[in-house]
């Protein structure tokens, strides 16, 4: 192997070892978020947020999707679509069930 190969790959690593560093600070603000006195649907749009943005960096640097074709970018743009809509049907529903309570 050249030194030049060793470089690239030790510049990977420290990509991935960063990657990973966040995504473990994101699981804290989420657990954080969790134990928050927030309202429910905040609650739920905020820990969604940070899901999807894990998923985000997961995928695109650890799967390599970050150098694919634009039918991938369309696929993920897909997925956060349909991920609004499940966030919007369980807010929606939330809100449907706690309409009739009085406190």
């Amino acid at each position: 192997m050249s030194d030049h190969s060793i470089q690239d790959m030790q510049k990977q690593v420290k990509v991935y070892l960063t990657i990973f560093g966040m995504l473990i600070v994101l699981v804290g603000v989420a657990f954080g978020i969790s134990h928050l006195d927030l309202r429910t649907p905040v609650r739920i749009c905020l820990i969604l947020g940070i899901a999807l943005l894990q998923a985000i960096l997961s995928t695109a640097y650890f799967m390599h999707l970050n150098a694919e074709k634009k039918i991938v970018y369309f696929v993920l743009l897909l997925t956060a679509v349909f991920l609004a809509v499940m966030v919007f049907i369980t807010l929606w529903t939330f809100h449907d069930s706690t309409a009739g309570h009085v406190s």
